[in-house]
Protein backbone atom coordinates (compact mmCIF):
# COMPACT_ATOMS: atom_id res chain seq x y z
CA UNK A 1 0.00 0.00 0.00
CA UNK A 2 1.06 3.58 -0.63
CA UNK A 3 2.14 5.66 2.35
CA UNK A 4 0.77 9.09 3.18
CA UNK A 5 3.05 11.55 1.43
CA UNK A 6 2.99 15.32 1.07
CA UNK A 7 3.15 16.58 -2.49
CA UNK A 8 3.59 20.16 -3.71
CA UNK A 9 0.30 20.47 -5.59
CA UNK A 10 -1.86 23.21 -4.15
CA UNK A 11 -5.56 23.45 -4.84
CA UNK A 12 -6.05 25.47 -7.98
CA UNK A 13 -2.37 25.17 -8.98
CA UNK A 14 -1.70 22.88 -11.91
CA UNK A 15 1.34 20.65 -12.17
CA UNK A 16 3.43 19.47 -15.09
CA UNK A 17 4.22 16.04 -16.47
CA UNK A 18 7.75 14.72 -17.05
CA UNK A 19 8.50 11.70 -19.21
CA UNK A 20 11.08 9.90 -17.05
CA UNK A 21 11.78 6.70 -18.99
CA UNK A 22 10.54 3.83 -21.11
CA UNK A 23 9.57 3.80 -24.77
CA UNK A 24 7.58 6.39 -26.72
CA UNK A 25 6.12 3.63 -28.89
CA UNK A 26 3.83 0.90 -27.54
CA UNK A 27 5.00 -2.70 -27.46
CA UNK A 28 8.48 -2.25 -25.96
CA UNK A 29 10.08 -5.54 -24.90
CA UNK A 30 12.38 -4.04 -22.28
CA UNK A 31 15.62 -5.69 -21.19
CA UNK A 32 17.73 -6.42 -18.13
CA UNK A 33 17.45 -2.78 -16.95
CA UNK A 34 13.91 -1.98 -18.13
CA UNK A 35 10.58 -3.81 -17.70
CA UNK A 36 8.71 -4.74 -20.82
CA UNK A 37 5.46 -3.03 -21.79
CA UNK A 38 2.57 -4.33 -19.71
CA UNK A 39 -0.70 -3.62 -17.97
CA UNK A 40 -2.60 -4.92 -14.95
CA UNK A 41 0.49 -5.62 -12.80
CA UNK A 42 0.64 -6.21 -9.06
CA UNK A 43 2.49 -3.39 -7.30
CA UNK A 44 3.60 -2.01 -3.94
CA UNK A 45 5.44 1.04 -2.56
CA UNK A 46 7.97 0.15 0.16
CA UNK A 47 11.52 0.98 1.28
CA UNK A 48 11.56 4.20 -0.78
CA UNK A 49 10.98 2.13 -3.89
CA UNK A 50 8.22 1.04 -6.25
CA UNK A 51 7.89 -2.76 -6.64
CA UNK A 52 6.05 -4.51 -9.46
CA UNK A 53 5.27 -8.14 -10.18
CA UNK A 54 4.04 -9.58 -13.47
CA UNK A 55 0.97 -8.34 -15.28
CA UNK A 56 0.03 -8.96 -18.90
CA UNK A 57 1.88 -7.73 -21.95
CA UNK A 58 5.14 -8.15 -23.80
CA UNK A 59 7.62 -10.85 -22.79
CA UNK A 60 10.91 -9.21 -21.68
CA UNK A 61 13.34 -9.33 -24.60
CA UNK A 62 10.81 -11.30 -26.65
CA UNK A 63 7.73 -10.70 -28.75
CA UNK A 64 4.78 -12.48 -27.15
CA UNK A 65 1.92 -9.98 -26.87
CA UNK A 66 -0.62 -10.29 -24.05
CA UNK A 67 1.18 -13.06 -22.16
CA UNK A 68 0.94 -13.44 -18.39
CA UNK A 69 4.18 -12.20 -16.81
CA UNK A 70 5.96 -13.36 -13.64
CA UNK A 71 8.98 -11.09 -13.12
CA UNK A 72 9.60 -8.87 -10.08
CA UNK A 73 11.04 -5.36 -10.51
CA UNK A 74 12.16 -2.59 -8.15
CA UNK A 75 12.31 1.08 -9.19
CA UNK A 76 14.32 3.71 -7.31
CA UNK A 77 13.11 7.30 -7.82
CA UNK A 78 16.43 8.63 -6.49
CA UNK A 79 18.47 7.04 -9.27
CA UNK A 80 15.58 6.50 -11.70
CA UNK A 81 16.77 2.96 -12.30
CA UNK A 82 15.09 -0.45 -12.40
CA UNK A 83 16.40 -3.69 -10.90
CA UNK A 84 15.15 -7.18 -11.68
CA UNK A 85 14.67 -9.45 -8.64
CA UNK A 86 14.02 -12.77 -10.27
CA UNK A 87 10.83 -14.55 -11.07
CA UNK A 88 10.40 -15.75 -14.63
CA UNK A 89 10.95 -13.73 -17.78
CA UNK A 90 9.22 -16.36 -19.94
CA UNK A 91 5.69 -16.13 -21.26
CA UNK A 92 2.96 -17.58 -19.03
CA UNK A 93 5.17 -19.00 -16.23
CA UNK A 94 3.32 -21.51 -14.00
CA UNK A 95 5.39 -20.61 -10.94
CA UNK A 96 6.72 -23.04 -8.36
CA UNK A 97 6.75 -23.62 -4.64
CA UNK A 98 9.23 -20.74 -4.35
CA UNK A 99 7.82 -18.16 -6.78
CA UNK A 100 4.23 -17.16 -7.68
CA UNK A 101 2.80 -17.96 -11.09
CA UNK A 102 2.49 -15.25 -13.70
CA UNK A 103 -0.72 -13.27 -13.29
CA UNK A 104 -2.53 -9.96 -13.45
CA UNK A 105 -5.07 -8.04 -11.34
CA UNK A 106 -3.96 -9.59 -8.04
CA UNK A 107 -4.69 -8.05 -4.64
CA UNK A 108 -1.61 -6.44 -3.05
CA UNK A 109 -0.66 -4.79 0.22
CA UNK A 110 2.36 -3.85 2.32
CA UNK A 111 3.10 -5.00 5.88
CA UNK A 112 6.07 -3.32 7.61
CA UNK A 113 7.98 -5.54 10.02
CA UNK A 114 10.45 -4.84 12.86
CA UNK A 115 14.01 -4.03 11.87
CA UNK A 116 13.10 -2.02 8.78
CA UNK A 117 12.00 -5.05 6.77
CA UNK A 118 8.85 -4.88 4.64
CA UNK A 119 6.63 -7.71 3.43
CA UNK A 120 4.94 -7.35 0.04
CA UNK A 121 1.74 -9.41 0.12
CA UNK A 122 -0.13 -10.85 -2.85
CA UNK A 123 -3.44 -12.69 -3.12
CA UNK A 124 -5.12 -14.14 -6.18
CA UNK A 125 -5.61 -12.50 -9.52
CA UNK A 126 -6.00 -14.29 -12.84
CA UNK A 127 -3.03 -16.19 -14.19
CA UNK A 128 -1.27 -19.44 -14.89
CA UNK A 129 -2.63 -22.32 -12.81
CA UNK A 130 -0.70 -25.01 -14.71
CA UNK A 131 1.82 -25.30 -17.53
CA UNK A 132 0.20 -24.29 -20.79
CA UNK A 133 -2.61 -22.29 -19.13
CA UNK A 134 -2.46 -19.42 -21.64
CA UNK A 135 -6.09 -18.35 -21.11
CA UNK A 136 -5.66 -17.91 -17.37
CA UNK A 137 -7.48 -19.16 -14.28
CA UNK A 138 -8.88 -17.26 -11.30
CA UNK A 139 -6.33 -17.85 -8.51
CA UNK A 140 -6.76 -17.62 -4.72
CA UNK A 141 -3.23 -18.33 -3.45
CA UNK A 142 -1.45 -16.07 -0.93
CA UNK A 143 2.22 -15.04 -1.02
CA UNK A 144 4.57 -12.60 0.69
CA UNK A 145 7.94 -11.25 -0.45
CA UNK A 146 10.55 -10.18 2.11
CA UNK A 147 12.43 -7.08 0.90
CA UNK A 148 15.33 -7.98 3.21
CA UNK A 149 15.96 -11.59 2.20
CA UNK A 150 14.47 -11.12 -1.31
CA UNK A 151 12.56 -14.38 -0.97
CA UNK A 152 8.94 -15.36 -1.57
CA UNK A 153 6.89 -17.38 0.94
CA UNK A 154 3.60 -19.10 0.16
CA UNK A 155 0.98 -19.02 2.93
CA UNK A 156 -1.48 -21.91 2.95
CA UNK A 157 -4.73 -21.98 4.90
CA UNK A 158 -5.72 -24.71 7.30
CA UNK A 159 -7.54 -27.61 5.57
CA UNK A 160 -11.19 -26.78 5.05
CA UNK A 161 -10.76 -23.12 6.02
CA UNK A 162 -13.20 -20.56 4.64
CA UNK A 163 -11.81 -18.52 1.73
CA UNK A 164 -13.12 -16.30 -1.05
CA UNK A 165 -13.38 -17.42 -4.65
CA UNK A 166 -10.56 -16.49 -6.95
CA UNK A 167 -11.60 -13.53 -9.08
CA UNK A 168 -10.66 -10.84 -11.54
CA UNK A 169 -10.83 -7.03 -11.12
CA UNK A 170 -11.44 -7.09 -7.34
CA UNK A 171 -11.58 -3.90 -5.29
CA UNK A 172 -9.23 -3.99 -2.29
CA UNK A 173 -7.74 -2.07 0.63
CA UNK A 174 -5.35 -2.72 3.56
CA UNK A 175 -5.70 -1.38 7.12
CA UNK A 176 -4.21 -1.98 10.58
CA UNK A 177 -0.65 -1.52 9.39
CA UNK A 178 -1.06 -4.14 6.68
CA UNK A 179 -2.40 -6.79 9.05
CA UNK A 180 -5.91 -6.66 7.54
CA UNK A 181 -6.75 -6.75 3.86
CA UNK A 182 -10.25 -6.24 2.49
CA UNK A 183 -11.50 -7.71 -0.80
CA UNK A 184 -14.73 -6.56 -2.41
CA UNK A 185 -16.62 -7.94 -5.40
CA UNK A 186 -14.88 -8.31 -8.78
CA UNK A 187 -15.94 -10.98 -11.25
CA UNK A 188 -15.56 -14.67 -12.08
CA UNK A 189 -15.55 -15.31 -15.83
CA UNK A 190 -17.22 -11.92 -16.35
CA UNK A 191 -20.03 -12.74 -13.91
CA UNK A 192 -20.11 -10.07 -11.17
CA UNK A 193 -19.67 -11.00 -7.52
CA UNK A 194 -21.29 -9.02 -4.74
CA UNK A 195 -19.41 -9.90 -1.58
CA UNK A 196 -16.82 -8.64 0.86
CA UNK A 197 -14.08 -10.43 2.81
CA UNK A 198 -11.41 -9.51 5.34
CA UNK A 199 -8.15 -11.39 5.84
CA UNK A 200 -6.07 -11.32 9.03
CA UNK A 201 -2.37 -11.80 8.34
CA UNK A 202 -1.68 -12.53 12.01
CA UNK A 203 -4.27 -15.31 12.17
CA UNK A 204 -3.93 -16.44 8.52
CA UNK A 205 -7.72 -16.42 8.38
CA UNK A 206 -10.45 -15.11 6.08
CA UNK A 207 -13.79 -13.74 7.35
CA UNK A 208 -16.79 -13.31 5.07
CA UNK A 209 -18.24 -9.88 5.82
CA UNK A 210 -21.26 -10.33 3.52
CA UNK A 211 -22.52 -12.00 0.36
CA UNK A 212 -25.50 -10.89 -1.75
CA UNK A 213 -27.14 -12.74 -4.62
CA UNK A 214 -28.10 -9.51 -6.39
CA UNK A 215 -25.27 -7.40 -7.78
CA UNK A 216 -27.33 -4.19 -7.78
CA UNK A 217 -26.42 -1.45 -5.26
CA UNK A 218 -28.57 -0.68 -2.25
CA UNK A 219 -28.37 3.09 -1.99
CA UNK A 220 -29.72 3.88 1.47
CA UNK A 221 -30.46 2.38 4.89
CA UNK A 222 -28.60 -0.03 7.13
CA UNK A 223 -28.27 -2.52 4.24
CA UNK A 224 -26.69 0.08 1.93
CA UNK A 225 -23.80 -1.26 -0.17
CA UNK A 226 -22.27 -0.39 -3.56
CA UNK A 227 -23.23 -3.64 -5.27
CA UNK A 228 -21.13 -6.00 -7.32
CA UNK A 229 -18.80 -3.69 -9.21
CA UNK A 230 -15.28 -4.13 -10.58
CA UNK A 231 -12.22 -1.98 -11.32
CA UNK A 232 -13.22 0.78 -8.92
CA UNK A 233 -10.86 3.43 -7.60
CA UNK A 234 -10.05 2.62 -3.96
CA UNK A 235 -8.23 4.36 -1.11
CA UNK A 236 -7.94 4.29 2.67
CA UNK A 237 -8.85 7.18 4.96
CA UNK A 238 -7.62 6.19 8.43
CA UNK A 239 -9.18 2.75 8.83
CA UNK A 240 -12.19 3.65 6.65
CA UNK A 241 -12.35 2.33 3.10
CA UNK A 242 -13.22 4.63 0.20
CA UNK A 243 -14.52 3.39 -3.15
CA UNK A 244 -15.20 5.53 -6.23
CA UNK A 245 -16.79 4.55 -9.52
CA UNK A 246 -16.12 1.24 -11.23
CA UNK A 247 -18.25 -0.81 -13.59
CA UNK A 248 -21.28 -2.86 -12.64
CA UNK A 249 -25.03 -3.13 -12.78
CA UNK A 250 -27.85 -1.12 -11.27
CA UNK A 251 -31.56 -0.68 -11.71
CA UNK A 252 -33.18 2.38 -13.25
CA UNK A 253 -36.32 4.11 -11.96
CA UNK A 254 -38.48 1.58 -13.80
CA UNK A 255 -36.67 -1.32 -12.15
CA UNK A 256 -34.86 -2.38 -15.34
CA UNK A 257 -31.32 -3.70 -15.03
CA UNK A 258 -28.63 -1.53 -16.61
CA UNK A 259 -24.86 -2.00 -16.88
CA UNK A 260 -22.16 0.64 -17.09
CA UNK A 261 -19.80 2.87 -15.14
CA UNK A 262 -20.61 4.48 -11.79
CA UNK A 263 -19.68 8.05 -10.78
CA UNK A 264 -20.24 7.83 -7.03
CA UNK A 265 -18.10 7.71 -3.88
CA UNK A 266 -18.73 5.32 -0.96
CA UNK A 267 -17.27 4.95 2.53
CA UNK A 268 -17.06 1.69 4.50
CA UNK A 269 -16.51 1.92 8.27
CA UNK A 270 -15.30 -1.44 9.66
CA UNK A 271 -16.35 -2.89 12.98
CA UNK A 272 -13.75 -3.18 15.73
CA UNK A 273 -13.24 -6.91 15.12
CA UNK A 274 -13.07 -6.42 11.31
CA UNK A 275 -15.85 -8.98 10.73
CA UNK A 276 -18.50 -6.46 9.63
CA UNK A 277 -19.08 -2.79 8.98
CA UNK A 278 -21.34 -0.28 7.29
CA UNK A 279 -21.34 1.28 3.82
CA UNK A 280 -22.61 4.80 3.12
CA UNK A 281 -22.76 6.66 -0.19
CA UNK A 282 -20.86 9.92 0.29
CA UNK A 283 -21.42 11.66 -3.02
CA UNK A 284 -22.20 11.22 -6.67
CA UNK A 285 -25.07 10.03 -8.79
CA UNK A 286 -27.21 6.89 -8.57
CA UNK A 287 -27.47 6.92 -12.38
CA UNK A 288 -24.84 5.17 -14.50
CA UNK A 289 -22.86 6.76 -17.31
CA UNK A 290 -23.66 10.45 -17.00
CA UNK A 291 -21.58 12.88 -19.11
CA UNK A 292 -18.45 14.21 -17.44
CA UNK A 293 -18.47 17.78 -16.20
CA UNK A 294 -14.89 19.09 -16.33
CA UNK A 295 -15.28 22.68 -15.22
CA UNK A 296 -12.13 24.81 -15.08
CA UNK A 297 -8.83 22.98 -14.86
CA UNK A 298 -7.38 23.10 -11.35
CA UNK A 299 -10.54 24.48 -9.72
CA UNK A 300 -12.77 22.30 -7.48
CA UNK A 301 -16.51 22.73 -7.95
CA UNK A 302 -19.80 21.17 -6.90
CA UNK A 303 -20.68 21.05 -10.60
CA UNK A 304 -17.67 18.93 -11.57
CA UNK A 305 -18.28 15.23 -12.25
CA UNK A 306 -15.54 12.74 -13.08
CA UNK A 307 -16.05 10.69 -16.28
CA UNK A 308 -17.81 7.31 -16.45
CA UNK A 309 -14.73 5.10 -16.67
CA UNK A 310 -13.01 2.26 -14.83
CA UNK A 311 -9.65 0.50 -14.55
CA UNK A 312 -7.78 3.78 -14.22
CA UNK A 313 -4.64 4.51 -12.20
CA UNK A 314 -5.32 5.08 -8.50
CA UNK A 315 -3.31 6.05 -5.41
CA UNK A 316 -4.69 3.87 -2.63
CA UNK A 317 -3.99 6.28 0.24
CA UNK A 318 -4.89 9.98 0.03
CA UNK A 319 -2.22 12.65 0.08
CA UNK A 320 -2.93 16.30 0.77
CA UNK A 321 -6.37 15.10 1.85
CA UNK A 322 -7.33 14.15 -1.69
CA UNK A 323 -7.72 11.05 -3.83
CA UNK A 324 -6.06 11.02 -7.26
CA UNK A 325 -7.11 9.12 -10.40
CA UNK A 326 -5.69 9.00 -13.92
CA UNK A 327 -7.29 7.73 -17.11
CA UNK A 328 -9.42 4.63 -17.44
CA UNK A 329 -11.71 3.25 -20.12
CA UNK A 330 -15.44 2.98 -20.73
CA UNK A 331 -15.75 -0.61 -21.94
CA UNK A 332 -14.59 0.12 -25.49
CA UNK A 333 -10.93 -0.30 -24.48
CA UNK A 334 -8.71 1.29 -27.15
CA UNK A 335 -11.70 3.25 -28.52
CA UNK A 336 -12.75 4.67 -25.17
CA UNK A 337 -9.64 5.54 -23.14
CA UNK A 338 -8.88 8.80 -21.34
CA UNK A 339 -5.76 10.58 -20.07
CA UNK A 340 -7.39 13.01 -17.66
CA UNK A 341 -6.08 13.41 -14.11
CA UNK A 342 -8.63 14.10 -11.35
CA UNK A 343 -8.46 14.72 -7.63
CA UNK A 344 -11.24 14.34 -5.06
CA UNK A 345 -11.32 16.30 -1.81
CA UNK A 346 -12.40 13.94 0.96
CA UNK A 347 -13.46 16.68 3.35
CA UNK A 348 -15.23 18.94 0.84
CA UNK A 349 -16.46 16.09 -1.40
CA UNK A 350 -15.49 18.04 -4.52
CA UNK A 351 -13.87 16.89 -7.77
CA UNK A 352 -11.10 18.79 -9.57
CA UNK A 353 -9.94 18.24 -13.14
CA UNK A 354 -6.16 18.62 -12.81
CA UNK A 355 -4.67 17.71 -16.17
CA UNK A 356 -5.22 15.94 -19.47
CA UNK A 357 -7.79 15.99 -22.26
CA UNK A 358 -11.50 16.62 -21.72
CA UNK A 359 -12.48 13.71 -23.93
CA UNK A 360 -11.44 10.32 -25.24
CA UNK A 361 -8.29 9.03 -26.89
CA UNK A 362 -5.78 11.82 -26.36
CA UNK A 363 -2.37 10.87 -27.76
CA UNK A 364 0.85 11.13 -25.74
CA UNK A 365 3.02 14.24 -25.86
CA UNK A 366 6.39 13.10 -24.51
CA UNK A 367 8.61 16.15 -24.91
CA UNK A 368 12.22 15.71 -23.80
CA UNK A 369 13.01 12.91 -21.38
CA UNK A 370 13.62 14.21 -17.87
CA UNK A 371 12.28 17.72 -18.64
CA UNK A 372 8.93 18.91 -17.27
CA UNK A 373 6.80 20.98 -19.64
CA UNK A 374 3.27 22.32 -19.77
CA UNK A 375 2.57 20.55 -23.06
CA UNK A 376 3.67 17.10 -21.85
CA UNK A 377 0.94 14.54 -21.19
CA UNK A 378 0.62 10.75 -21.09
CA UNK A 379 -1.55 9.24 -23.79
CA UNK A 380 -5.01 7.93 -23.01
CA UNK A 381 -4.59 4.75 -20.98
CA UNK A 382 -5.90 2.30 -18.43
CA UNK A 383 -4.81 -0.58 -16.18
CA UNK A 384 -1.38 0.79 -15.27
CA UNK A 385 0.32 1.56 -11.96
CA UNK A 386 0.44 4.78 -9.91
CA UNK A 387 2.51 5.63 -6.86
CA UNK A 388 3.92 8.55 -4.86
CA UNK A 389 7.64 8.73 -4.13
CA UNK A 390 10.17 11.52 -3.74
CA UNK A 391 7.51 14.22 -3.69
CA UNK A 392 6.01 13.35 -7.07
CA UNK A 393 3.10 11.36 -8.45
CA UNK A 394 4.40 8.63 -10.76
CA UNK A 395 2.77 6.32 -13.29
CA UNK A 396 4.08 3.29 -15.10
CA UNK A 397 2.78 1.24 -18.00
CA UNK A 398 -0.75 0.24 -18.89
CA UNK A 399 -2.56 0.00 -22.20
CA UNK A 400 -2.26 3.30 -24.05
CA UNK A 401 -2.26 5.46 -27.13
CA UNK A 402 1.40 6.19 -27.81
CA UNK A 403 3.08 9.15 -29.52
CA UNK A 404 2.04 7.85 -32.95
CA UNK A 405 -1.58 7.32 -31.89
CA UNK A 406 -1.18 3.53 -31.97
CA UNK A 407 -2.73 1.53 -29.13
CA UNK A 408 -0.88 -1.17 -27.21
CA UNK A 409 0.93 -2.07 -24.00
CA UNK A 410 3.40 0.55 -22.80
CA UNK A 411 6.40 0.70 -20.47
CA UNK A 412 6.63 4.47 -20.26
CA UNK A 413 7.32 6.12 -16.91
CA UNK A 414 5.90 9.54 -15.98
CA UNK A 415 6.11 11.93 -13.03
CA UNK A 416 3.64 14.70 -12.19
CA UNK A 417 4.52 17.47 -9.75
Amino acid sequence: MLGVVAIALALGQGGEWTWEGGDRIAGGTGGKDQPSARCCSQSWTADDSFWMFGGAGMVPGGSADGAYLGDLWQFSPQTKTWKLHGGSTAANPPGSGAVPAGRNYGVTWVRPRPGGVTELWLWGGVGVAYKGDVDGTALNDTWSFDTGTLEWTRHRLAPGALAPKGRNWANFWATDGGDTVWVNSGAVENSPLCDMWSFSVTHNQWTRVYHHKSAAPVWTGREAQPGGRSNSYTAVDGNDLLLAGGEGEARDRQGNQTYGDFQDVWRFTPSANRSSGMWQQESGSQTLGLPAQYGKKGVPSEENRFPPEHAGYTLRVPFRGRLWFLGGENGEEQYGMRNDLWSYSIGRKLWTWESGTAGYNGTAQYGTIGVAAEGNTPGARYAGQAFVLGGGLWTFGGYTLDASGRSGYTNDLWQYN
